[in-house]
């Protein structure tokens, strides 16, 4: 004990000694307005903390029931495809075996450093996984297997990390991964004998996420222990809900770094998307596909280059409401333009989107399985698609290498960058990086914008506004979540539109958009 209070007096002198310094070079960079920004969104932190959200435990042990059912089922598939009735496969050593010995299957194409562990074996990760996924010349039936085996980790890892974990502290949660543990707190449990427990305060029925303003160099918010509320399944949302006589009030941001790109950029494409109400992504299919994605669609080509929105078979009222190969060619191209957006080299695209991870389908009817679980949907596509794909992207909008290169001189001329909505400066001081120097002052725009709309929504929506558990309870990167009484409901809609909907100087020609719902748990909002 008295080792652990020196050792806090230490720190806590350190950091009071420090200050003063730390203060004066905020006022050389000119970084005053960021620092009290970041001061009152610290406070937003603790306030979503403390607030909470609350967890319906009888919808939670329900989805616990079909994930251990659906953990039973694939463990029955795995172990009668490898025809071993005592198989793990969560087993390094069981995998290895059946990969590399009994398979046989080379991992000579996968990097040294990805390809084996720190104690110099053979690696069975995730990261092998979908790396032996991405490769022809594997029998289907092989690959089936090791599909399966992903899907059992996946049930497991969403078990342990969220749905289990949401048992109440007066119960045991030692069941599947938990994402957000580490070897400390399995080490001390250890030491203590103690047993893993639920998260969710009995007394509140509330779980109580971390939030942190000061992790990212962009300023956007993270989130983290006990549960990290931002990586949150929307497949397994509906367990969180609103108390009685509560509802859920949200927003999400309409493509915010597209925008934000396209105004800093100005590139030409999006911009007029954005002005005439046309679906973003669509422009971007059409560009990458042409009349295919238009024949799937059911839109005339011509529409494209006519001022209004898109009117098709895949549309309504403009907004894209397609399925079967239009979706398939649209969310393909959202792909391709998120992962090309920050100057990635088309080998680099490929990569990104191989590992891809959208909602596993049931393969017979191919309807998401609405379990949490993931799958690879783009694991086989070759290298010379996704360039072609990449080159027609670029040919519709051209603007954006002319975007990186002029990132890149401001960095070179002046030392530094700075984002375009409070000033946020960021140096690089380990060196040119170009990727970060390109996604920077988007992602810094972004940070800014959405923490703005935080700080405006909290001056009318303190902590506990309506009594304990209200207020502001979730930001989740682009979209922001309040629990208010139903009475006041739509009063709570229309200020979250107001602070998210905005404009500002530094990003002319854009507006940023969204629209709120109204709903009774976390999925319909958010």
């Amino acid at each position: 004990d008295t080792d652990l209070h020196v050792y806090c007096a230490r720190d806590v002198a350190i950091t009071a000694r420090v200050v003063e310094p730390l203060v004066a070079q905020v006022a050389l960079r000119q970084q005053e307005g960021v620092y009290r920004g970041d001061m009152q969104i610290q406070e937003i932190c603790a306030v979503m903390h403390t607030t909470g959200m609350y967890v319906d435990q009888a919808v939670r042990h329900q989805k616990e029931l079909e994930l251990l059912k659906v953990r039973y089922d694939l463990l029955h598939k795995i172990r009668d495809g490898v025809g071993k009735d005592k198989f793990n496969p969560v087993s390094v050593y069981q995998v290895r075996d059946l990969l590399f010995k009994e398979w046989e299957i080379s991992t000579e194409f996968i990097d040294e450093k990805d390809r084996f562990t720190g104690s110099g074996d053979l690696s069975t990760g995730d990261l092998i996984l979908r790396s032996l996924l991405s490769q022809g010349g594997i029998p289907e039936e092989q690959r089936s297997l090791i599909k399966l085996i992903r899907r059992y980790r996946k049930c497991l890892k969403v078990l342990g990390t969220y749905v289990v974990k949401l048992r109440p502290s007066n119960m045991g949660a030692d069941l599947g991964w938990d994402d957000d543990e580490d070897w400390i707190d399995r080490e001390t449990r250890k030491k203590y004998g103690e047993v893993k427990r639920g998260i969710v305060n009995p007394e509140t029925g509330r779980m109580y996420p971390g939030y942190n303003a000061h992790v990212a160099v962009t300023g956007r918010l993270s989130s983290s222990k006990p549960i990290n509320a931002q990586n949150f399944p929307k497949a397994l949302r509906a367990m969180v809900v609103p108390q009685p006589g509560n509802v859920f009030v949200g927003a999400d941001m309409d493509q915010l770094e597209l925008r934000i790109a396209a105004a800093r950029w100005d590139v030409e494409l999006y911009l007029r998307a954005f002005e005439e109400g046309k679906d973003p992504h669509s422009m971007t299919a059409f560009a990458i596909f042409g009349d295919k994605f238009c024949k799937a669609a059911g839109v005339d080509p011509a529409l494209f280059d006519r001022p209004g929105i898109l009117v098709g078979d895949a549309y309504i009222n403009g907004k894209f409401e397609g399925k079967g190969d239009a979706k398939s060619m649209r969310d393909l191209s959202k792909a391709v333009q998120y992962a090309s957006q920050y100057m990635a080299k088309v080998e680099t695209v490929h990569k990104l989107i191989q590992k891809t991870e959208l909602p596993a389908v049931d393969p017979k009817t191919r309807k998401p399985l609405g379990d949490g679980t993931t799958d690879l949907p783009y694991a086989k596509l070759p290298l010379r698609k996704v360039r072609k794909m990449r080159d027609n992207w670029l040919k519709g909008a051209p603007q954006f290498p002319s975007g990186w290169e002029a990132e890149i001189g401001t960095f070179r001329d002046k030392g530094f960058l700075t984002e375009d909505v409070t000033g946020r400066r960021r140096d690089f001081l380990d060196g040119e990086a170009p990727n970060e120097i390109v996604n920077f002052p988007i992602q810094g725009s972004a940070a800014g914008l959405m923490n703005k709309a935080l700080i405006d929504l909290y001056q009318e929506i303190p902590l506990h506004k309506w009594g304990p558990g209200t207020g502001i309870i979730n930001q989740c990167h682009d979209a922001i979540v309040v629990e208010c009484p139903e009475s006041e409901a739509h009063r709570v809609a229309g200020l979250l539109e107001e602070c998210l909907n905005q404009t500002d100087p530094g990003l002319p020609g854009v507006e940023f958009t969204a629209t709120a719902g109204i709903g009774t748990n976390w999925k319909q909002v958010g």
